[in-house]
């Protein structure tokens, strides 16, 4: 059904004052023969070619216990006004348009307007692995708000964080150090099977200009004495590693919040959700697809 507009609203009139029928007016222009007649009745009734009411849904005021819902769930996730939207019309079977969400975390100074999120969003294609503990992502962090770095081990398929640290320096030992945290925690049910990092220092053996040969570094030899393949991104290419540049945006605006690091994560593995996983938690999500990768193996293996 077409929505009417000044145009549409002349042509009606045009078309009624040569004595055509509303039915014939109403196929031609795609709207009901309802409408038709009441144009022409508001017309010949006040003598205006103007819409009989404002076009559009019409707005309405958020009441107070709908802006306690946002506060707490802006609170507890600590997102932006899409995703508290759809947190809303799934959990709170509220359906509060994102707009009225976003003009009242301006009010509150929760947000900031930001001319590059205000056009229509192009859709995002992104890659992410079937079954947990298959890929990691791994790399260090020069922390904004303090002295230091922060260095995570992210599971490629449910974006959880497997293992993670602050250090004052980047360190080969200490990135050997998390992925053995890794394989003690979940080895017994998965081995990580793949690892993937930039080409810094700590990571590979870059080739100098009068080596015949390429080394190996530290973090490459112990990944190859524990059957890990180690995957490069390419050259001048952040994007390769794209999940963890974007935790550690997250990591920059809400790591002050928390007293410690460890409580960092346990917030974001936990309770905050992810939109790109269907708001749900990356612990959940990584349970799951753990589960279907046993369940799929012993289908292999014994052909249930």
């Amino acid at each position: 059904m077409a929505k009417l507009n000044k145009d549409t609203v002349e042509t009606i009139i045009q078309r009624k004052r040569r004595g055509l029928s509303s039915r014939l007016i109403a196929q031609k222009l795609g709207v009901s023969k309802r409408r038709i007649d009441q144009v022409w009745k508001h017309y010949r009734r006040t003598g205006k070619r103007v819409l009989i009411r404002k076009p559009g849904k019409q707005s309405c005021d958020v009441t107070q216990q709908e802006r306690t819902l946002i506060m707490r769930v802006q609170q507890q996730q600590g997102c932006g006004a899409r995703l508290i939207a759809a947190l809303l019309r799934r959990k709170y079977k509220k359906r509060i348009g994102h707009t009225r969400v976003h003009m009242m975390l301006l009010d509150q100074q929760l947000a900031t307007p930001n001319k590059n999120k205000q056009g229509r969003r192009k859709p995002w294609v992104f890659y992410e692995r079937k079954h947990s503990l298959s890929l990691g992502h791994i790399d260090w962090h020069p922390c904004a708000w303090r002295n230091g770095y922060a260095c995570v081990v992210l599971d490629d398929a449910s974006r959880k964080i497997l293992a993670g640290c602050e250090a004052a320096r980047i360190s080969s030992r200490q990135s050997i150090t998390l992925v053995k945290q890794v394989l003690q925690c979940y080895g017994n049910i998965r081995r990580i099977e793949q690892i993937l990092t930039d080409r810094g220092s700590e990571f590979y053996a870059t080739l100098k200009k009068k080596a015949v040969m390429k080394g190996q570094s530290d973090f490459e030899r112990f990944l190859e004495r524990e059957g890990i393949q180690h995957i490069l991104c390419r050259y001048k290419h952040p994007q390769t590693n794209g999940k963890l540049e974007r935790w550690f945006g997250t990591y920059e605006r809400h790591r002050k919040r928390f007293a410690t690091f460890e409580d960092f994560v346990q917030w974001y593995n936990k309770v905050r959700v992810h939109e790109s996983l269907d708001l749900e938690t990356p612990e959940q999500v990584f349970w799951l697809k753990l589960r279907e990768y046993i369940f799929e193996k012993a289908v292999r293996l014994f052909g249930w």
